[in-house]
């Protein structure tokens, strides 16, 4: 079991002024280029609590979507239900200030077309191995209306993320539906036509409980930067948590991170409030560094109870290193070695003696006589008319004749015999003693079905059980 995430990939493509940095001017500085996108982020994030997430996404056939798979695997990933499509990534292009803000973007979609064909083959198996759904709502409409459709059949949590909330704000109905709403200050305005630019959390909370309430969202998160987060259900649950004070080199994947925990914390039963500690402290490591993910935590850091392999993990494993779990055939052997010599010193039997013993006990190492046997059976029912059983005897006799003029009697056993047992071994019945085999007639009397049996040496009528 895992969390599935569900969106896309970027490249994102970063540029940080060497110093202070003129808005509209030119500006010495380094540019970088990293793996990025919203869902991306977040799924190496859980990846690097050890939780193994499985990823629905697409990459595009370059060396750039070759390097996000294989990274992903590194981190222990499930990438299976990745595709590569020739226009299968976005990118995503940032101009940073020196307080590492971004202060300009430009960001350009990839065609998520392709996932729609994922769920359609494989959703079933996807979503019934999920502990919980993590999907960008700004997706094509027709990918988030088929998510939630699996999700309501397999009943798993889906909780939304969003990259663009101008194009989620066409998914609204939606939100009805999720386990938990996340985003930020701003996007909550966008999302509630209402501007919160300015409000302290104190002033947020309210505003939040009463909100979700009017839109019936189950659940809300709402990220307010330095200030931290606040949350309300329609439940009744409602709280704050302060970010964590940090010197900040770069916010870019510091909401995904936030996210990543809270999804974490509630997905294996962490309460609203340690959820939401759980993404801070994610969120927080993320500033500090120039990545765009967190650092390897352990579950047991944040309290979780979470097995980090599972059954088909082990499997994968296995049959990838067979040979680490193969011995050579082994046996445990006691025995006492007695010499011909010591054994000789150590009996003194006549031949007299011997004879005696074989004598009185000759029965014993007799063999009687036997005799190897094949037939092939024809069978009539005992009721049968007097007609219908004539014509089963000449079938037999006329059997009988092709192996007389010459044919291999158990290729004829295999075409002929309606014996299930012996047909297919050409008629063989094995070795028998003397009064072992079933008289030709009278034996098994009365019976509902008669059989002819043809032997290597005579034709023959006799009973046979049905």
């Amino acid at each position: 079991m895992s969390i599935v995430v569900m969106g896309a990939v970027f490249v994102d493509i970063k540029g940080y002024p060497l110093s202070s940095y003129i808005p509209g001017g030119r500006n010495a500085g380094r540019v970088v280029q990293v793996h990025g996108g919203v869902s991306r982020n977040i799924v190496e994030d859980i990846a690097n609590v050890e939780l193994r997430p499985t990823f629905v996404s697409l990459v595009d056939n370059t060396s750039a979507g070759a390097d996000i798979v294989k990274k992903l695997q590194s981190h222990k990933v499930d990438t299976r239900y990745i595709r590569t499509t020739p226009d299968g990534m976005g990118m995503w292009l940032a101009i940073f200030d020196n307080t590492g803000d971004v202060t300009a973007s430009i960001s350009k979609r990839p065609d998520l077309s392709p996932i729609a064909d994922i769920l359609d083959e494989q959703g079933d198996e996807i979503f019934s191995q999920a502990d919980s759904i993590l999907l960008e709502i700004d997706m094509e409409k027709d990918i988030v209306k088929r998510t939630f459709a699996l999700a309501e059949t397999h009943r798993k949590p889906v909780y939304a993320v969003v990259s663009n909330m101008s194009i989620a704000i066409e998914r609204r109905d939606f939100l009805r539906s999720v386990h938990c709403f996340i985003c930020n200050q701003q996007e909550a305005g966008i999302l509630f036509s209402e501007n919160y630019d300015g409000l302290s959390p104190d002033e947020m909370l309210p505003v939040l409980r009463d909100k979700i309430r009017g839109a019936q969202i189950h659940r809300m998160v709402v990220t307010m930067g330095a200030q931290g987060a606040v949350f309300a259900t329609l439940d009744g649950e409602d709280g704050y948590c302060p970010a964590k004070k940090v010197d900040v080199k770069d916010t870019t994947g510091a909401g995904d991170a936030f996210f990543a925990g809270a999804v974490i914390g509630q997905t294996y039963g962490k309460t609203m409030m340690e959820s939401c500690e759980i993404g801070t402290r994610l969120a927080a490591s993320v500033i500090t560094t120039g990545e765009n993910v967190c650092p390897r935590y352990l579950p047991s850091e944040f309290g979780l109870d979470v097995s980090t392999v599972d059954d088909a993990q082990i499997k994968d494993y296995y049959e990838a290193n067979q040979a680490s779990f193969t011995v050579p055939p082994q046996a445990d052997v006691e025995y006492l070695l007695i010499g011909a010599e010591a054994l000789a010193a150590a009996q003194n039997i006549s031949d007299a003696a011997v004879s005696e013993y074989y004598e009185k006990n000759a029965a014993q190492f007799a063999t009687p006589e036997m005799v190897r046997a094949r037939h092939i059976l024809i069978l009539s029912d005992a009721k049968a008319s007097a007609e219908d059983q004539a014509k089963a005897k000449a079938k037999i006799e006329e059997i009988a004749q092709r192996i007389k003029a010459g044919e291999d009697f158990g290729t004829v056993a295999k075409e002929v015999s309606e014996d299930p047992g012996s047909a297919p071994q050409g008629g063989e019945l094995g070795w028998f003693a003397h009064g072992q085999m079933v008289p030709e007639q009278g034996f098994f009397r009365p019976q509902p079905r008669r059989a002819f049996r043809a032997r290597q040496d005579a034709v023959r009528l006799a009973p046979h059980p049905a």
